[in-house]
């Protein structure tokens, strides 16, 4: 059922003014979100009448929102990015959505070490060879950036565009 193409474009434009707005303003509007909530859910019933397509939507839903929510509810992720990974479920379905959280999360690690790394001085980063888990627990003490999770949640879906869904 994700084979269709306008569920694609309508997270093409989610993704990318998402990741905008998160780099920029550290927030994800309700405006991106919930609109394409109801799109995805409306698309897919329309195009697969019956509780096929409904079902399709609703377990991708579920999926996105329940990947992120245990880390909100840690206070370690931003509500946003909750409702982002839950509209483009809506849209992709739970295969499509679990590709992109797993290259996302490979990305945002990528992210979170260039981050770290930025905030090193060359002693530091000599110290981070000898003793990694040292050097990262006092500079993570120390960064109080907090990261755009859009961004690689935006690479994540850049991968599920090449790959497609790999559930």
């Amino acid at each position: 059922m994700s084979g269709s193409l306008f569920p694609v474009l309508v997270c093409i434009a989610l993704f990318g003014l998402s990741a905008w707005f998160d780099a920029k303003y550290h927030r994800i509007p309700n405006i991106l979100t919930l609109p394409v909530c109801v799109t995805g859910l409306i698309w897919h019933t329309a195009v697969h009448p019956g509780m096929a397509g409904v079902m399709f939507g609703l377990k991708g839903l579920a999926a996105g929102f329940g990947l992120l929510l245990l880390p909100y509810l840690m206070n370690r992720m931003g509500g946003g990015d909750v409702k982002l990974l839950a509209a483009a479920g809506a849209c992709l379905g739970a295969g499509g959505v679990f590709t992109v959280f797993f290259f996302g999360s490979i990305a945002g690690g990528v992210m979170a070490l260039g981050m770290l790394v930025k905030g090193m001085d060359i002693n530091t980063l000599k110290g981070f060879f000898l003793y990694p888990r040292i050097v990262i627990q006092d500079l993570s003490k120390g960064l109080k950036k907090k990261m755009p999770y859009a961004v690689p949640l935006a690479a994540g879906f850049c991968v599920y565009l090449y790959t497609g869904p790999l559930v």
